[in-house]
């Protein structure tokens, strides 16, 4: 609709709610006429388990608000330090992390279900054993785009605009791809982990997790460094953000791992 069609912003709105849509419809049509199995009793949910659900979906609503505050929060500050321009190379960026963002969320939904359903039956081994295929698959793909933000963000910028009618920005791009690129190393290990803690129903260190990358870290320091780095301190932000969550990350995932050795060995 945006390139066919030509229908500009107008068409991006109703290519959003028509994909929504049409997937919801295609899902309801499998349940309604497939045997899958379902059995769907309607009843009216007792308090402790609106609860649980909260608390345990606590993290996914933090990714998701988090982000929307976070582009409100550095437009502002792009707008202040870089001007336009700046808003704009942001804008790209925010289009190549959106795309790797949704790589990651595959993957959490990919174990998601199996380490729930492995935890559920007290195979903490499996639960274990997925999380780790998972978090090596995330850093495999986070490698790729780490060295594809250093060798070829030129080629990354051009997918989103044309050299020839505004060069001074795809340079900015560019240099941005470079520095905040380096972001990508970490991010995949701690959206996996905080699906992880999800799964397995540890919501306050998934949500403590999704909380420190995307506000305590992110918002924090996006509005700290620019003060004293300016446009650079923007775009640095990313990976110190997601360094500093990897290395907490990282303590309570060899924690937990720890306690589950002991419990074992007992």
């Amino acid at each position: 609709m945006i390139v066919i069609l030509d229908w500009g912003v107008w068409g991006a709105a109703i290519a959003t709610g028509l994909s929504q849509t049409v997937s919801a419809m295609l899902f309801v049509c499998l349940i309604l006429i497939m045997d899958l199995g379902l059995n769907f009793n309607f009843h009216i949910p007792r308090t402790a388990e609106c609860l649980r659900i909260l608390k345990n979906g606590m993290p996914t609503f933090i990714t998701e608000i988090s982000s929307a505050g976070m582009i409100l929060t550095f437009n502002w500050v792009l707008q202040i330090v870089a001007g336009q321009d700046g808003v704009t190379v942001f804008t790209i960026m925010g289009g190549f992390a959106n795309f790797l963002i949704l790589l990651y969320i595959g993957i959490g939904q990919a174990i998601q279900p199996i380490v729930g359903y492995n935890h559920g039956a007290g195979n903490t081994r499996r639960s274990i054993q997925i999380y780790a295929l998972g978090t090596a698959t995330a850093v495999l793909i986070s490698l790729v785009i780490l060295i594809l933000t250093q060798i070829a963000p030129k080629s990354i910028a051009l997918i989103f605009m044309k050299e020839e009618r505004e060069p001074h920005i795809v340079e900015m791009a560019v240099h941005c791809f470079r520095m905040a690129g380096w972001a990508a190393l970490f991010m995949g290990f701690n959206f996996v982990s905080s699906t992880f803690f999800q799964a397995v129903e540890r919501s306050k260190l998934s949500t403590t997790i999704q909380l420190l990358r995307g506000v305590v870290f992110t918002l924090g320091l996006g509005i700290i460094l620019p003060i004293f780095f300016g446009q650079e301190g923007v775009w640095i932000t990313f990976p110190i953000a997601e360094t500093l969550t990897f290395i907490i990350t990282l303590g309570w995932i060899v924690q937990s791992l720890k306690n589950h050795k002991s419990e074992t060995s007992k």
